[in-house]
């Protein structure tokens, strides 16, 4: 319905400016559009990956039970993360890269830890 909406908005619109933001139904707009976009497509991926992605061995547990703590850990990891690379002189990109990368590790290397001695519900 957002892919729908979105050529609707262009051609009502009162030019490109209106789309930048502020008080403009048109900035509105495309503010739910990208909101249902995003919704959707995170459902689409996790659907994709809950049907085809079904390894299940000792590391894919570890990682299964670490995930809410990798959650839950993800913003302080985050933070700390890009004020320790704040003073890095290397360009923006690779700091995206290098974030990003450390800290998926590094949630889930802080779920791992207050989960690792928690017993399995059942087990």
């Amino acid at each position: 319905a957002a892919v729908l909406l979105l050529p609707v908005l262009v051609v009502a619109s009162d030019g490109p400016d209106a789309f930048q933001g502020g008080w403009h139904w048109e900035a509105a707009g495309l503010a739910v559009c990208e909101g249902l976009v995003s919704v959707s497509v995170s459902l689409l991926v996790l659907d994709w990956s809950r049907r085809h992605v079904v390894a299940h061995g000792c590391f894919e547990d570890a990682l299964a039970r670490s995930a809410y703590g990798a959650f839950v850990a993800q913003g302080p990891v985050l933070v700390l993360g890009a004020l320790l690379l704040r003073p890095v002189e290397v360009p923006g990109d690779v700091k995206f890269l290098a974030l990003a990368t450390l800290g998926v590790m590094g949630s889930f290397a802080c779920g791992w830890v207050a989960v690792r001695r928690t017993r399995r519900a059942g087990g």
